[in-house]
């Protein structure tokens, strides 16, 4: 077998090792990442006694470009989890409420919401009453309107077990704001 035909063969394991990893939950992925380490750790050793070490070398730079451009280009995907629920539209039942009306709302209407939403009953920043542009609007703007009016950051809590590399983090413990910026994971 030829030189070039030896990394030509190496290459649909690569992609195909480097889709279980960006599809895969943790740790799932990790495992799959490990095994094609190992595998391709194995066939370069054994490539290493037929051929130069530079192009043992080479063939390793090749694989590890190949496997690292599959996860960025998954890591920038669009597709992602939070950003999908960001685009729901949730309806409110009047244009503007109180903290904690809106907090009981969330509460008692949670088949109205793409996800459980949680807000600090007391001690909000700015308002007490938000005002918000309509009634009818998507998670995003919900989002931005009760940071404004409130100054609480919201987080989104979830699983780590439950993330990966093309869809990003899940969400199922719901959307929380707080007081303090410092809170956890923030959508921009």
């Amino acid at each position: 077998m030829s030189e070039k035909s030896n990394i030509i063969a190496t290459a649909p394991f690569t992609v195909l090792c480097s889709a279980g990893v960006v599809a895969f939950e943790t740790p799932q992925n990790l495992l799959v990442f490990v095994i094609w380490a190992i595998s391709i750790a194995l066939k370069l050793r054994h490539d290493r006694n037929r051929q130069s070490p530079a192009r043992t070398l080479g063939n390793a730079v090749i694989l590890l470009t190949l496997m690292f451009a599959v996860i960025a280009a998954a890591a920038l995907a669009p597709i992602k989890r939070i950003d999908a629920v960001c685009e729901q539209t949730i309806q409110l039942p009047r244009l503007s409420m109180t903290a904690s009306e809106l907090s009981e709302y969330c509460l008692l209407h949670r088949d109205r919401m793409p996800l459980r939403i949680h807000l600090p009953q007391g001690g909000l920043a700015k308002a007490e009453t938000i005002t918000f542009s309509s009634v009818n609007l998507s998670l995003r703007q919900f989002i931005a309107e009760v940071e404004q009016q409130t100054g609480c950051h919201h987080r989104f809590s979830g699983c780590g077990n439950a993330y990966s590399i093309l869809y990003g983090s899940a969400y199922n413990f719901g959307l929380s704001f707080s007081p303090d910026a410092n809170s956890g994971y923030r959508w921009e």
